[in-house]
């Protein structure tokens, strides 16, 4: 079946959220027309683009296009620095990069401020000495697109768990990448692989998602978050789904070895009907905000302190932290009980 590009690209841009998600719906079964909606950015209309990409300030392609004076202009954005104050220095290195959803992630640190003392700025007292730079070159744009809109929208408003803090996010020009410039946790880490999680930090893991879930569980906000993909979309169903089979076979050991007869019978229940049942959940059942990606290496552990906060009041530096990232998959579940 031929289907040409101006088509695709009249679905995609359909004014109303609705009829375009159904238009698109019809044409996401051919792969080379998902192909060619993920490479030309063709998620989103240009209005809903330009909301993201709110910020004023042109966007580095590139590390070498982080400048001082990039970092004091965002800084200015953000009133983390004075208006008279300013980035004069910075040392960079890179400490991620593997394919799929990250790209190439820099650590951006020893950054050096040149201060004038301002008597209306007396209540800006932090000035970030390191920060992280985030190159996303995802396999999707959707997921790009959905990382940087948390961040915009959700991440702001999120109090448990610790979500790092974004100075600057954007979708790059030359297309499906994007920057994103946020606060580095320095101060958290995450555990080895192979070790898994203690009980104590498990619970502490457990009531910070709880709590998370419960700020969105069937709340009128989820609806106007449209950036955010539903659990029951065909694409995403299919794709959690065969995610699922794949690893099922070792997550059934492990289950096996420390869980219960009724938690392995679950899990082949959802091996079984998962797709069936993402495809098919009733749509009067409450719906939450879920990570999508909530495994160990992004979940990390710390001490917080004042001085590396940017909010007052937040001392928690005898408390253990916890700090989720990578949100770029996040997606609006229903929760659905399974019966027999």
């Amino acid at each position: 079946m031929e289907i040409s590009s101006t088509a695709i690209r009249k679905a995609c841009h359909i004014e109303d959220l609705t009829a375009r998600m159904t238009a698109c719906q019809k044409l996401v079964g051919i792969e080379s027309v998902v192909k060619y909606m993920t490479e030309n950015q063709l998620w989103m209309t240009a209005e809903q683009l330009a909301l993201i990409n709110s910020s004023e300030i042109e966007p580095p392609s590139k590390l070498a296009e982080i400048t001082a004076e990039f970092l004091t202009k965002v800084f200015h954005e953000k009133q983390v620095l004075s208006l008279n104050d300013s980035v004069v220095s910075f040392e960079k290195k890179l400490i991620g990069h593997k394919e799929g959803y990250s790209g190439f992630i820099y650590r951006i640190y020893n950054i050096e401020y040149a201060v004038k003392e301002d008597p209306q700025m007396t209540g800006v007292k932090y000035k970030p000495s390191s920060v992280v730079a985030k190159f996303a070159s995802g396999i999707s744009r959707r997921w790009i697109e959905t990382e940087i809109s948390f961040f915009r929208e959700v991440g702001p408003m999120t109090l448990t768990p610790h979500v790092p803090f974004c100075y600057y996010a954007s979708i790059l020009s030359n297309g499906g990448r994007s920057l994103i410039l946020m606060e580095d946790l320095h101060w958290a880490k995450t555990m080895p692989f192979d070790g898994g999680l203690p009980r104590d930090l498990i619970m502490k893991v457990v009531d910070c998602m709880a709590e998370f879930h419960a700020g969105y569980w069937a709340t009128p906000k989820l609806s106007k978050l449209y950036w955010l993909p539903q659990s029951n979309d065909s694409n995403l169903a299919n794709h959690l789904y065969q995610r699922y089979k794949m690893l099922w076979d070792s997550t059934k050991k492990e289950i096996s070895r420390v869980g219960t007869k009724e938690l392995v019978k679950l899990g082949e229940l959802l091996y079984k009907k998962g797709e069936f049942l993402l495809r098919n959940v009733c749509l009067d059942l409450p719906t939450t905000y879920c990570h999508g990606d909530l495994w160990i290496y992004n979940i990390m552990f710390g001490k917080r302190s004042t001085n590396t906060s940017l909010f007052e009041g937040t001392d928690r530096s005898q408390e253990i932290s916890v700090a989720v990232i990578d949100w770029q998959t996040g997606y609006m579940v229903r929760i659905q009980k399974l019966k027999n």
